[in-house]
């Protein structure tokens, strides 16, 4: 993965809210192993190495899933939060990795959404392009996230512009994080939770303060990630902005059919590119 791809990506509105969706879909760009590896079975007294090691055979056993998705952004300083939710499909059939993601509802803190907001927006992951469309406006934007052909790991800790602990060894995580477990909250019972803080070394610790991914044990998946943005001009300020993208109703390796992922029309919209290099 070039420096390029992860600036391109960086830039583009809906970047915290991919980082989270494909870390959790496990998007991988290899040829699946010959014989899947097994998912190991978690339970409250598991370590972090064993949550770690769960982590990585479920990413690396994953061919797809559907969910439905609600994300949250908090703006700290300013008390303001928004909230959405949609579905989310991924298809890694084939090495082919796509992914869907269509948000219908928006919320405002307690309010409806506001005049100009975009309520219903669809994000759709094709071999080099995410595609953003936007329907109260009607504007499409693809963005090049790839050289044609290229082979790149998504998930890469070290390159990949969607650096999370699934589908890696724990070597490679523990090598960009600092990992503890937390107490499961009261809100949340059932689920494990990985505290990730990035090493002061680490590419990571310019973007993050922490990670922190919930875990369901039953299934060795991540149903919860919270992520909070570091202040870049100063490593020591809190965070400005949280972000949580929670996974419901989770299916599990499920096959789609191909409209699925389908291109839809966008006859009249005004459509824009944006290159790997833009």
């Amino acid at each position: 993965m070039s420096i390029s791809t992860t600036m391109n990506l960086r830039r583009t509105t809906v970047v915290g809210f991919i980082c989270v969706v494909i870390a959790t879909s496990f998007l991988q760009a290899s040829d699946p192993p010959a014989t899947q590896p097994v998912v190991p079975q978690l339970s409250s007294e598991s370590s972090v190495d064993d949550v770690l090691d769960a982590l990585e055979a479920r990413g690396k056993s994953l061919v797809g899933l559907q969910a439905t998705i609600e994300k949250a952004d908090v703006d700290v300083a300013g008390g303001d939060q928004t909230a959405r939710r949609g579905t989310v499909f991924v298809s890694l059939a084939n090495n082919h990795p796509r992914m869907r993601v269509s948000f219908d509802s928006l919320q405002r803190n307690d309010n409806p959404p506001r005049t100009g907001d975009s309520v219903k927006q669809d994000y759709l992951l094709l071999g080099e392009w995410l595609i953003e469309r936007n329907f109260d406006i009607k504007k499409v934007v693809r963005y090049q996230v790839r050289k044609p052909g290229e082979v790149v790991n998504l998930l890469s800790l070290t390159d990949g512009p969607f650096p999370l602990p699934v589908g890696q060894s724990r070597q490679s995580v523990y090598a960009q994080f600092d990992v503890k477990l937390l107490p499961t909250p009261e809100d949340r019972p059932g689920v494990i939770v990985l505290d990730l803080r990035p090493k002061p070394d680490s590419r990571l610790r310019r973007k993050f303060a922490r990670i922190l991914v919930d875990v369901d044990p039953s299934i060795s998946m991540p149903v919860r990630i919270e992520t909070m943005d570091r202040d870049i001009d100063d490593a020591n300020d809190p965070p400005s902005l949280i972000n949580v993208t929670t996974l419901k109703d989770l299916k599990l390796n499920v096959a789609f059919d191909a409209a699925v992922f389908a291109e839809d029309s966008t006859e009249g919209w005004d459509v824009e590119s944006k290159a790997l290099n833009d």
